[in-house]
């Protein structure tokens, strides 16, 4: 029976995404260190070694400089992964910055994706009637601005 390829087979080549990585267990966190030393890795219950060239893009809600204080985070990893930080605030922060609505789509186990931006006119009226209208015709929800 052949092995399924896992997600670091799949992106061989290309780039792997690695959400909520602060939300890694300490096995976990050891695991994804020895891939990215090494550039391999062993399937579970697997002898071979299995070369991959990934580049990895990781997100998490945490302040991962905290958890690495706190004994919670590998701080190699953390070094590891810390190559181009980039820092966003919260989206209900950024909400109000843009001056209108954001169309937001759900996508079961995805997460959601922004669809559209519905600017307001400083008319509520437009904004509230605008805004559902798009949601309903794209199939999503609107987040206000608070």
């Amino acid at each position: 029976m052949a092995n399924k390829p896992g997600r670091f087979q799949l992106a061989d080549g290309g780039t792997l995404f690695l959400d909520e990585i602060g939300d890694l267990s300490p096995k976990g966190q050891g695991d994804l260190l020895r891939v990215l030393e090494d550039g391999a890795f062993r399937m579970v219950g697997g002898s071979e070694l299995i070369r991959v060239n990934v580049r990895i893009i990781a997100a998490t809600n945490k302040q991962l400089q905290d958890a690495v204080g706190q004994g919670m985070f590998r701080e190699d990893l953390f070094y590891r992964l810390q190559i181009v930080p980039i820092v966003m605030p919260p989206l209900r922060e950024r909400v109000g910055a843009l001056g209108g609505q954001l169309l937001i789509r759900s996508r079961p186990g995805r997460g959601c994706v922004v669809i559209a931006h519905v600017p307001t006119d400083g008319n509520e009226g437009n904004s509230t009637t605008t805004g559902p209208q798009a949601g309903d015709f794209a199939g999503g929800r609107i987040a206000g601005k608070g």
